[in-house]
């Protein structure tokens, strides 16, 4: 699960986030897992989907915010492999 994913608003737009994320599910399936689940924001869920992440139902309470919307993305095992 990732929890959060947040850059400094200086950094947005310049591919930080991306690669955060790429480094995070790189290390999860490093780790065995199959895939990744998270909550995104509304503003996040553009961003989200453009990596591969799904919606998984409904938004949810939490973070103090009634929009959070589940999310997940299964990994594609030949696309990862050590370098």
């Amino acid at each position: 699960e990732i929890r959060l994913n947040y850059v400094a608003r200086d950094a947005r737009l310049r591919g930080v986030s991306r690669t955060m994320i790429g480094a995070l599910e790189e290390w999860a399936m490093l780790q065995g897992n199959e895939g990744c689940h998270l909550l995104s924001t509304e503003t996040a869920r553009r961003f989200y989907r453009r990596a591969g992440y799904t919606e998984d139902g409904p938004p949810a309470g939490k973070f103090g915010s009634s929009g959070s919307y589940p999310m997940s993305k299964l990994f594609n095992p030949a696309r990862h492999r050590l370098r």
